[in-house]
């Protein structure tokens, strides 16, 4: 009998949300170099809106561990929880495109939003 996956992991997932932008906009948005934030859901709802030209992708470290091997033609598959949002369902097709299974489907009504972590790239990197 053949194993369905070769690998299989439960983790956070949660959607990396990649924009770059100026230090104004950061100085505007208390937003500080160099460190993680931890915030509430309407500021990340109001920084969210405010990201020009975002790329979104899936990440959480065990969902990146999971697509790595994937991609390496390891027959993998990841279980993560994730609302049935523009992220979530973004980060399902993702996960699938990359060669990784994502079984579990995004939350219909779900309380809270998918995870996400905004990465704001500055001008000097």
């Amino acid at each position: 009998m053949t194993k369905l996956y070769q690998v299989v992991g439960i983790g956070n997932a949660v959607s990396d949300v990649i924009a770059t932008t100026s230090d104004a906009f950061l100085t505007a948005n208390s937003v500080e170099k160099g460190i993680m934030q931890l915030i509430d859901q309407p500021r990340a709802e109001a920084l969210f809106s405010a990201m020009d030209a975002r790329t979104e992708t899936p990440g959480g470290s065990v969902a990146n561990t999971i697509s790595g091997l994937g991609s390496l033609g390891v027959r993998t598959a990841f279980i993560g929880r994730v609302a049935d949002d523009e992220l979530g369902l973004s980060y399902a097709a993702a996960m699938a495109n990359e060669g990784t299974d994502f079984p579990n489907p995004p939350v219909e009504n779900a309380r809270l939003p998918t995870s996400r972590s905004m990465i704001f790239v500055s001008p000097d990197g």
